[in-house]
């Protein structure tokens, strides 16, 4: 199995923080967000990982070397974004085995042995939602095989959201698929993998769909607050025992963040090299070597090194950015 992961796109939802990082590596409870989905796939042990990149590829593929320079890893750059379906299209040299997609906003919290064990066309993922117009959603039929997928629909025909997750094992169908979409595509319009799935059901293809709970969005910085608070509550993270500061969990707190005179908590992540001082700070996201000096901040996202002083506030502050 290989496993595609496009992290091509530019995340405007999560400006002004994606104009200097790749969305995928914006931290989230004590992790890039590319972390946390590693860390599910690896034990899984893919014969490739292959990466679409775009927007800052050279600044992705470096911190994937950098962090694992064991893993075969592979980038290939889609070099004008015209859709999911053209990600996917642009790594097709996976095709010569199953394929795992797995697009970069969605962190997953569930094992997938089962369904990768399956002899069906493929097995995709999704979440239970309550407004389901708000969605993507996938209509199954009553033995789980998917039979269409229809975006935000405007009448209640399914509550099963598409997470962006999907196990293909009829990779030569998903090919056909994909070819199709572009064939007949109106000219400047995007193509989206799902019309290619849609194909593949309407010619044949078994896929199961399996519901989970363990699913978190990082498509917004409202999501990937929501995101952090839900993580820490599953895992919380190292929690330092200091003088004269008060941390209150859950919390993931790097070992080498300076803390003093301050409470922090709950539900904060602190990446490395941080300073913090004669602060309060709850319900927030804290990059690399962001400083944070009489400030009281909650719901927040502070950027890399950026230096925030004497506020009380929700703030969304930017990398080497400052407020005085």
């Amino acid at each position: 199995m290989k496993v595609i992961i496009p992290v091509a796109g530019k995340g405007t939802r999560m400006r002004p923080f994606t104009h200097t990082q790749p969305k995928s590596l914006l931290p989230v409870a004590g992790k890039p967000v590319i972390e946390h989905i590693l860390d599910k796939v690896l034990p899984l042990e893919p014969t490739e990982i292959i990466f679409v990149t775009g927007h800052l590829k050279a600044r992705f593929e470096e911190e994937m070397r950098t962090r694992y320079p064991h893993v075969r890893c592979s980038f290939v750059e889609q070099k004008t974004q015209r859709g999911t379906a053209d990600a996917i299209w642009t790594a097709r040299e996976a095709f010569d085995e199953d394929v795992l997609i797995i697009f970069s906003d969605t962190i997953f919290d569930f094992p997938f042995t089962a369904a990768l064990d399956r002899t069906d066309s493929g097995c995709f993922w999704a979440v239970r939602v309550p407004e389901p117009s708000r969605f993507g959603v996938l209509v199954i039929n009553n033995d789980k095989y998917l039979t269409k997928i229809v975006e935000k629909p405007q009448s209640f025909i399914s509550d099963l959201a598409n997470i962006g997750l999907y196990y293909v094992k009829d990779t030569k169908l998903l090919a056909k698929g994909i070819q199709h979409v572009i064939d007949t595509v109106q000219p400047g319009e995007e193509l989206w993998l799902t019309d290619a799935f849609q194909y593949m059901v309407e010619h044949g293809a078994k896929i199961k769909i399996e519901t989970v709970t363990g699913w978190f969005d990082t498509g917004t910085t409202m999501q990937t607050l929501q995101s952090n608070r839900e993580l820490l509550d599953r895992y919380p993270g190292h929690a330092p025992a200091i003088p004269g500061v008060t941390i209150i969990p859950p919390v993931a707190i790097d070992p080498s963040v300076t803390l003093e005179n301050c409470t922090v908590g709950p539900h904060v992540s602190i990446a490395p090299r941080a300073q913090i001082k004669n602060s309060k700070i709850s319900n927030s996201v804290i990059d690399q070597g962001a400083v944070i000096h009489d400030a009281t901040l909650t719901d927040s996202i502070v950027g890399v090194e950026a230096h925030i002083h004497g506020i009380i506030a929700k703030v969304n502050l930017g990398d080497h950015s400052r407020i005085d």
